[in-house]
């Protein structure tokens, strides 16, 4: 009976850690100290307390109560607070009380994508101009996630203000971006940090909504069998490095990267939404801007990416359930420029066209174009202060309906024969002008689909293009290429995006590379 009772009590001091786990009052990592919550709509706060706990939330002289699910999980909605700040806001279940200080309300910003966005201030060749910021009213959420194969509910990271010297550890794309909105509209701002270089749009998808795109199958079969083919992949690169170096190939060597372990890789189907979108869902948010797709052309995938994208935004706003802003920076520049007037086989082309029409198809999608801010050794651009810049000229026109803002480069619209001519219409083109004389990286081509170098000639906000070598154009192309020479701009001093007027096949279109 004494061994039976003694036992019964080690059992129970041995649960003891584990119960006052469960018990402890706990918030995502996001609910912290100098947090940014989306004015106007209804506050979210959320976290984990003891079965059945009765929690306590107040902010800003609002308060609601909510009780905690048998796995201690609780959701409590606070009414919609108009901008201002700083607050505190006080989480209690009547044991134990969390305080969080310096919380403003404002407006909050998804920061996505691979590494030009995740490209920090102190990289950029805007630092010094960054550095003497001081904008306390400018905050940014920054986490070390790791990658995950299922979602998450948490992970690590803090909040911290644009003063210095914090803020050189910044997304520079993200900074000039929210700084630029800040100032104009005299809110705080708050930027979720949340890009992985490297990463292919199909890494930040839920697996769920990744499989419903049919030509997603087969980037999810290579994910789900990496790590039965990782050890093939490792010896791949252990012999490619010993031929390298018995070359004495410096260069090679240094571009060879060794596989990721696959419990680390990155780049796997939906790894990237599980470990930094999935905890996040359900924290209103005013919109998103999303840096990518150098990962994604490649062959095939080039001209999905469309469709990829457009099933992203879907998904993210189904999540939210709300559809938010979504702004997109399109592919800069990069790679050696080619004499030819159209480079077959630009991937990087196709992959910019198709991010065209995602601003054109999915409402509240928005295109900041940068091919004017490449460089053709570096496919990561030091100059960022353009790209957050334009972003947010797209954003105070379309989230913020300054219709005064023009929110783009010139855009492609329509083509009219004329002649020996073909005249080309664009939208957002008022003013529409050249850097340089004359206008670059044109083409025409006729019913042989042979493209010729071409003239044009800006008349009003439009563009006539002909090619004596072109007697009857059909087609026009301009900047079609990975890294063109443009110098179109409309008078806001926006670049106008690389297009085609043709529909014809793109013959980069290739058996797609497997996940990596």
């Amino acid at each position: 009976m004494l061994r039976r009772t003694i036992v019964r009590l080690l059992l129970a001091f041995a649960l003891l850690p584990l119960a006052s786990s469960r018990a402890n009052l706990k918030l995502p990592s996001f609910f912290s100290d100098h947090m940014v919550v989306q004015r106007e709509k209804p506050v979210a706060v959320w976290g984990w307390a003891g079965e059945n706990a009765k929690v306590t939330v107040a902010l800003a002289g609002a308060k609601a109560v909510a009780t905690a699910d048998a796995e201690g999980k609780w959701k409590a909605s606070l009414p919609a607070q108009k901008a201002g700040g700083p607050h505190t806001l006080v989480v209690s279940d009547g044991a134990q009380t969390v305080t969080i200080n310096d919380v403003l309300v404002g407006d909050v910003w998804i920061c996505s994508g691979q590494s030009n966005m995740a490209f920090p201030v102190s990289r950029s060749s805007d630092t010094a101009d960054a550095a003497t910021t001081d904008l306390p009213l400018l905050r940014a959420f920054a986490t070390t996630a790791q990658p995950a194969p299922k979602p998450q509910d948490d992970l690590p990271g803090s909040w911290s203000a644009a003063t210095t010297p914090a803020v050189t550890n910044w997304y520079a794309t993200g900074f000039y971006f929210g700084r630029k909105l800040q100032r104009e509209l005299g809110v705080p701002v708050g930027l979720l940090m949340v890009a992985w270089g490297g990463t292919p749009a199909e890494a930040w998808l839920p697996r769920g909504d990744l499989e419903k795109l049919p030509f997603a199958a087969q980037f999810i079969k290579d994910s789900d069998t990496y790590p039965e083919r990782y050890p093939d992949i490792l010896k791949g690169y252990e012999e490619q490095k010993v031929r390298l170096t018995e070359k004495g190939d410096a260069e090679a060597l240094r571009k060879l990267r060794r596989p990721q372990e696959p419990e680390k890789n990155p780049s796997l189907a939906a790894v990237q939404y599980n470990n930094r979108i999935a905890p996040f869902v359900g924290f209103p948010v005013r919109g998103a801007i999303w840096y990518q797709g150098e990962a994604n052309a490649g062959g095939v995938r080039a001209t999905q990416y469309g469709d990829l994208m457009s099933g992203l935004i879907r998904s993210w706003r189904g999540l939210w359930k709300d559809d938010f802003p979504f702004g997109v920076v399109q592919l800069t520049a990069y790679k050696a420029a080619v004499p030819e007037p159209v480079q077959a086989g630009s991937a990087w082309a196709a992959l910019r066209e198709q991010q065209v029409r995602i601003a054109r198809t999915v409402p509240g999608a928005g295109l900041a174009v940068i091919i004017d801010h490449g460089e053709a050794d570096d496919i990561h651009p030091k100059s960022k202060t353009a790209v957050g810049e334009r972003l947010a000229a797209w954003a105070l026109h379309e989230a913020y309906g300054r219709t005064g803002v023009v929110p783009c480069g010139p855009l492609y619209k329509a083509m009219k024969k004329e002649g020996g001519a073909i005249r080309v219409a664009f939208d957002h083109a008022a003013g529409l002008r050249t850097e340089g004389d004359g206008v670059k990286a044109l083409a025409v081509a006729g019913a042989d689909r042979v493209f010729k170098a071409a003239a044009g000639r800006i008349e009003g906000d439009g563009l006539v293009v002909s090619s004596p070598e072109v007697a009857d154009p059909v087609a026009v192309r301009y900047g079609w290429a990975d890294n063109p020479p443009c110098n179109l701009f409309n008078g806001a001093g926006m670049a106008a995006s690389p297009f085609r007027t043709d529909d014809w096949p793109l013959d980069e279109v290739v058996n797609p590379r497997p996940a990596r």
